[in-house]
């Protein structure tokens, strides 16, 4: 890493689903539960459900004739199975909680950014004893008007007064790694997550890891 060790950062940035913990499983359920409620039509959906696109371009990709009412149905029948659901098939990355509990027992600042909406993430960070290590979290939803993941890490940088030199974003997704960058902080993504490992290394990332183990080298 140009300029900064890993060690001696001062801010982390962690995103969610990919990267700290492995969603696709709940996720996969409930948003075929969701789809089934309002249609039998799902037989795309064993091979073609992916994790990124926002959930009315998922609704839409399975169910392109469906009407916005539908749509907005499944949705919301989405949300409700998934921010009541006792998360069985999510699990942590393997050697994501040493990770924590080394940058957390050292005094670094640990703080979550994603896009996936408050209700759920805070359920999750509860369910895996990470809600206390992290000093904030910030979703789409933080704000009326939304926020962006760029502009999650720029007010995290205002607010704590960050040099952004001393921070770092760290991510599954080509989107992490641009956010990090439009921001001004180092990047680091991992490979272990949803995002193509070729997309990962052509979005040129300050780093890029295959486990946990590698993330201080």
């Amino acid at each position: 890493m140009p300029s900064q060790t890993v060690q001696s950062f001062t801010d982390y940035f962690f995103d969610l689903d990919g990267t700290t913990l492995d969603t696709y499983g709940d996720l996969r359920s409930c948003m075929k539960a969701a789809l089934q409620k309002y249609t039998q039509d799902v037989d795309r959906f064993e091979t073609d459900f992916v994790i990124g696109p926002p959930l009315q371009m998922s609704v839409k990709m399975f169910l392109p004739a469906a009407n916005e009412a539908t749509i907005d149905n499944i949705c919301r029948e989405f949300k409700t199975q998934y921010d009541t659901s006792d998360y069985p098939e999510t699990k942590m990355y393997p050697g994501i909680e040493a990770l924590i509990n080394r940058l957390y027992n050292s005094g670094k600042r640990i703080h979550i950014v994603t896009n996936k909406r408050r209700v759920p993430t805070f359920r999750l960070l509860d369910k895996f004893g990470l809600r206390d290590k992290v000093v904030e979290v910030v979703t789409p939803d933080s704000r009326p008007d939304g926020y962006t993941k760029t502009e999650m890490i720029q007010m995290l940088l205002e607010k704590y007064s960050v040099n952004p030199d001393t921070a770092v974003m760290v991510g599954d997704m080509t989107s992490d790694v641009y956010a990090g960058k439009s921001a001004g902080v180092h990047t680091i993504a991992v490979t272990w997550g949803y995002g193509s490992e070729d997309a990962l290394k052509e979005s040129q990332p300050d780093k890029v890891i295959s486990s946990v183990d590698d993330f201080w080298l």
